[in-house]
């Protein structure tokens, strides 16, 4: 009898579970509905599709590639990029990633690739600021350029281990000669980091919010300093440009707070917009004396026909300075925190004055502000 009685509670136990279970996932359908859909083939011989479910997961699915779009900065036509958008799973089938697929995905967390992926094309995830986690798998064998560009977040970056084509090395993802970096996953720890010779490309904001570097070492091979490629690297104390560089990109320094000197080889024949705007402590600016398109005078860098101010160093002594009637464009933040300077003379060639160019300018009694502002 009791054999019997212990025989029908495992019965009767195994129902509730059955009934637990199937009652949870009846549930989980109800709950995840389709919200849209979208057709992002690439061309006739590709069959793919778009679908957003109501709890932000984006699935792609079908066979063949995904359609590629153009930069725009005022419509880009990605139907999804407003969504709200958390989780994006790539099934396969699919065997590329379009250009700007997710550009500005703004919510996207989490991206899982299935696998059958062979190329991630150009700015696929650029400006996903939520972006945390990303696995690249063995299939993918080529990644556009700036792909990852301004992921404010992304820590966790995974290559799959028989991936032949990209590697993960000490938080930096690498094509796998080294010609090319990637990303720097934002919590990178070390603080010191020389760059091998062998690297000739580093992609856009690659370092941004690598808040934990102080001194990296830039190899010979380097021929431009992309945009942002350091900007917000906040703890930077020190950075070598080598004689190789020719350009150095919009903002390339920007928000770098802890930097303290630079010098500009001959080889540079352009800097960025804003290069160096709100670098708190720049006081040392030191131009090569065989560079024939900057220069440095009373601690103000100009390029060479002074039609433009791209900083002044913080430790600028003069009490009175006034603009030569040549420049035209002063960057933002020039005057930062210039706190000996009482009075400035602006000349009638600015049409603009530009963010924070006076900011923290705690002496400044006066200013004029000519009729062509």
């Amino acid at each position: 009898m009791k054999q019997l009685k212990k025989r029908f509670f495992i019965i009767l136990l195994i129902i509730v579970l059955q009934f637990l279970i199937f009652s949870n996932i009846a549930k989980s359908n109800a709950d995840t509905e389709v919200e849209e859909s979208w057709d992002i083939s690439y061309d006739s011989n590709s069959n793919v599709t778009a679908t957003l479910y109501n709890d932000g997961k984006l699935v792609i699915s079908g066979n063949g590639k995904m359609k590629d779009y153009n930069y725009n900065e005022e419509n880009m036509d990605i139907p999804y990029n407003n969504k709200n958008v958390y989780e994006v799973e790539i099934e396969k089938g699919i065997t590329s990633i379009g250009d700007f697929s997710f550009f500005k995905c703004k919510d996207l967390k989490k991206v899982q690739i299935l696998g059958d992926i062979e190329k991630i094309g150009e700015a696929a995830f650029a400006d996903c600021d939520s972006l945390q986690e990303i696995t690249i798998p063995s299939s993918v064998k080529e990644i556009g350029n700036d792909a990852f560009s301004f992921c404010n977040l992304l820590t966790s970056i995974n290559i799959d281990q028989n991936n032949e084509n990209f590697i993960m090395e000490k938080g930096i993802l690498y094509n796998k000669d080294k010609t090319r970096i990637l990303i720097c996953s934002r919590d990178k720890q070390e603080e010191s980091y020389q760059i091998p010779s062998t690297v000739e490309k580093i992609d856009q904001s690659a370092f941004l919010y690598c808040d934990k570097i102080k001194s990296i070492i830039l190899p010979e091979s380097i021929s431009k300093i992309e945009r942002s490629t350091f900007n917000k690297c906040t703890a930077l104390e020190n950075i070598n440009i080598p004689n190789s560089v020719i350009e150095i990109g919009d903002t390339a320094f920007e928000d770098c707070d802890s930097l303290q000197a630079i010098t500009i080889p001959s080889s540079v024949k352009e800097i960025g917009n804003d290069a160096f705007s709100f670098c708190n402590l720049l006081t040392s600016i030191n131009i090569d004396q065989n560079n024939e398109n900057f220069i440095m005078e009373k601690g103000i860098l100009y390029n060479k026909d002074k039609t433009r101010i791209l900083i002044c160093s913080r430790d600028k002594q003069e009490e009175s300075y006034q603009i030569p009637s040549t420049v035209e464009k002063i960057d933002q933040s020039a005057f930062l925190y210039c706190d000996k300077i009482k009075s400035i003379i602006l000349p009638e060639s600015i049409s603009k004055i530009e963010r924070s160019t006076f900011n923290k300018c705690t002496a400044l009694e006066n200013i004029n502000i000519p009729n062509s502002v």
